[in-house]
């Protein structure tokens, strides 16, 4: 029953100058940090992700890693990195428009 109240005032239509769910400033500065840290975690795993593909494949040639793992893990890779970046870009996105208020 609580999650059902808590879960309708934050969907209930939003006034002017009104947040749905008010958050002390220490929470979003906390939302500030985590929508930094997984923004940049989502970078670096971009950024990786070709050294990743290149090592997976030599790996395949030295019969260390069997192309159904190097697609798995490839595939971590390819959906993790842009996940990361966009949940970070939204929570860093929100917590602005919080401070802002």
């Amino acid at each position: 029953m609580k999650s059902a109240l808590v879960l309708a005032l934050a969907l209930r239509p939003l006034l002017p100058g009104q947040a749905a769910i008010p958050l002390a400033p220490a929470t979003l500065e906390i939302a500030l940090v985590v929508g930094v840290l997984f923004t940049t975690a989502g970078l670096a795993l971009q950024w990786q992700l070709p050294r990743w593909r290149m090592s997976a494949e030599e790996r395949i040639k030295d019969n260390k890693l069997t192309e159904a793992q190097a697609g798995r893990s490839i595939r971590f890779y390819t959906v993790a990195s842009p996940a990361l970046i966009v949940l970070g870009g939204l929570i860093l996105v929100t917590t602005v428009f919080g401070l802002l208020e």
